[in-house]
Parts: C-alpha cells; structure tokens; sequence
C-alpha cells in the first residue's frame, strides 16, 4: 500500500495536491492540531482523507500549541520560536514513530512535514524506529533558524535522514512542490 502523509495539514492545501500529483496512493493521511485550520481542512479535503486534530510528535499525550499573532501557519509546540506568543492552546500530540507501527514492512510511505520546529524531535525519534524504512519520499520544511538552532545541529539531523536512504525534498519556503 502507498500511503501520503501530511503532517502540519493546515488547511489541506497540500493534501490537494498531492490527491493530484500521486494518483497511485491508497490512503491520504493528514495531522493539524489547531482547532480553526483543523475546521477548514476537514471542510477542504475528500472524505476519503483520514484528519487527526492533532500534532505529530515524538511523544503521546496533551501539550501547548504556541499561538502565531500573524496566523496560523506559524504556530508551533515550541514556544521559544521567533514567530509565536506566549498564548497557547492545549491540543493532543501523537507520537508519529509509534503511529506509522500500525503499517506493514511492504507500504511505502510519501511524508511531507511542516511542524514549525518539531521536526527535529520528530526525526531524531524516527531514526531509531525499525518502521524509519517505510519513508520512502520526505517532503520538509525546516525551522532551525526560527527555533534558535544551528545550522551544525540542523545538519546532523539531516545526515541521519540521508544515512537511513530517505529521499529528502523541500527548503525553508516551500516544502512541497
């Protein structure tokens, strides 16, 4: 089975595209943990997309989703990122290396992620799951900057993607082309 999975769907922009760009997948996966742009993307997206109003993670359980003031998609579970206040939502995380268990060793998995900085917690996680081996293509936008990381540390997480023969995509502006 192929499977697309889209972590930070916010308004199911990207899910759209790839419902066009990837006729060959089985099953349209989408996380988005704002209560607002969670609404617009199940009201966005074919029925036949699986929605959790939730924050992919690397762990399980209730956690604060950062507010951006100028919108949504700047909003982060990291609340020393440039762009978010110091108001907050409670909204459920999901440990993503636990949930892609639920697959079998034969699916493949198309990931694109747009977490607002977890995505390193997310990947360091990830690396040391056996199921890393059903990502086969990753879609990503990169916060290190915006989280205060550097550039040395973003790499390293990078490195260890590409160690684990994930095919790597995407830039700091625009993580699904």
């Amino acid at each position: 089975m192929k499977i697309f999975i889209d972590l930070g769907a916010y308004n199911g922009d990207t899910i759209n595209k790839a419902i066009k760009q990837y006729g060959d997948v089985d099953l349209f996966v989408a996380f988005e943990p704002d209560p607002v742009t969670f609404k617009a993307l199940r009201d966005n997206v074919p029925e036949s997309v699986i929605c959790y109003r939730a924050a992919a993670s690397d762990t399980n359980g209730i956690t604060k989703l950062y507010i951006c003031p100028t919108g949504a998609m700047g909003h982060s579970l990291i609340g020393t990122k440039i762009t978010v206040s110091d108001k907050f939502v409670e909204v459920e995380e999901i440990d993503f290396s636990e949930y892609i268990n639920k697959f079998s060793q034969n699916d493949e998995i198309i990931l694109k992620v747009d977490i607002e900085g977890k995505e390193y917690d997310l990947f360091r996680k990830l690396v040391s799951s056996p199921n890393i081996k059903l990502i086969k293509k990753l879609f990503c936008e990169w916060h290190y900057k915006k989280i205060g990381m550097s550039e040395e540390e973003h790499n390293k997480v990078v490195r260890l993607l590409l160690s684990n023969q994930i095919n790597i995509n995407g830039n700091n502006s625009d993580e699904f082309r």
